[in-house]
């Protein structure tokens, strides 16, 4: 790539992240950036991720996987105001699923990231509990200490692999009325469709008799462009086990697509373990 040309993609990657599409949330938060400056208000080391930072913008709060702003962003909260933003993102509209919950449900959430999702659940759902499993104590630690999570009572944290907590909650024969599978949001392409399958399965045990079970997945590039991850093959795994799957592509300030599934068909087979790293 050329000087001219590395500088046009620049300027259409900025463009893209700040503009252009006119979503919305971009244009919000495009005012924020105008107004405030960034803060970095905590920063704290990872065995996994190396380092945790806390970002403030404003009244935006943010969580990231690192020191730096330019690295992974986690989880996103509002320290003043409404979150009337956060709703309409995918955080949000994971919590509206396409049949009816029962009132207080029961909520797992594989992956805290910062807590976003556990802010909207309580808020929209209002449910008697949420049990969230999380890899990493740092994240955990920093999520309750500066992303708000203090402030509910309603909480059980699962601080070990995905796999290692669905093996102990099915030990414990717990069930949930509203599973969102949010550890492996940049898809599975390094594993096989049986693994997807058995791990789709693994996650549909848990449900109780009405559940729902949601898969959060990443497709945005800031130019707008369109990443395939492993969509396509998670729809039809997900019809494979569901008499109804929902997708949902979400096209605010981040880009990603929601799958639903619920109406959940008799296993083919009993539940087995299996072994993976989140």
């Amino acid at each position: 790539m050329g000087k001219l040309d590395y500088r046009i993609w620049e300027i259409r990657n900025k463009i893209g992240q700040h503009l252009w599409p006119p979503r919305q949330g971009k244009l919000l938060f495009l005012w924020r950036r105008l107004r405030h400056n960034w803060e970095r208000v905590h920063v704290a080391p990872s065995d996994f991720s190396g380092h945790v930072s806390v970002w403030d913008l404003g009244r935006e709060r943010r969580l990231v996987f690192g020191q730096w702003l330019d690295l992974s962003v986690e989880s996103v909260i509002f320290t003043s105001g409404d979150w009337d933003e956060l709703k309409r993102e995918y955080w949000g509209q994971a919590m509206l699923p396409p049949v009816a919950l029962p009132p207080n449900p029961s909520v797992l959430i594989f992956g805290l990231g910062g807590g976003t999702m556990v802010h909207l659940a309580n808020q929209m759902l209002k449910p008697r509990q949420i049990t969230i499993v999380e890899l990493d104590p740092a994240v955990v630690a920093v999520a309750k200490e500066f992303m708000g999570l203090k402030e509910f009572a309603n909480l059980r944290f699962l601080t070990t692999d995905a796999l290692s907590a669905i093996q102990q909650l099915h030990q414990e024969q717990e069930r949930f009325d509203f599973v969102l599978e949010d550890c492996f949001y940049e898809g599975m392409l390094d594993k096989t469709d049986d693994f997807v399958r058995q791990y789709i399965a693994s996650q549909a045990g848990l449900l109780s008799e009405n559940g729902v079970l949601v898969f959060n997945r990443w497709f945005r590039t800031w130019t707008g462009e369109t990443v395939n991850t492993d969509q396509a093959r998670l729809e039809a795994l997900l019809k494979e086990r569901f008499t109804g799957v929902v997708r949902k592509p979400i096209v605010q300030r981040w880009l990603n697509e929601l799958f639903f599934a619920y109406g959940l068909q008799p296993a083919p087979e009993l539940y087995q373990g299996a072994s993976a790293d989140r």
